[in-house]
């Protein structure tokens, strides 16, 4: 079994961080759309209430991170 080289290894790492980055702004981008409120709030709908009263948390993770390490 050959040993990967560092530069195959940085070149992985590089395209593994590429892939999270785009899935973060694609969730960011769909969560943000109000036709997906039934997808993210489904209990709070089904119970008649208002999926975004009750000071409920962003599901945004770049604000999960915001607040966790920069507040």
């Amino acid at each position: 079994m050959k040993k990967m080289d560092f530069s195959s290894f940085l070149m992985s790492l590089e395209t593994s961080f590429m892939i999270f980055v785009v899935l973060i702004l694609l969730f960011t981008w769909l969560s943000r759309k109000p036709g997906n409120m039934v997808v993210y709030y489904p209990n709070r709908i089904l119970k008649g209430m208002d999926p975004m009263e009750s000071g409920l948390g962003s599901r945004n993770p770049f604000t999960w991170i915001w607040r966790r390490y920069l507040v």
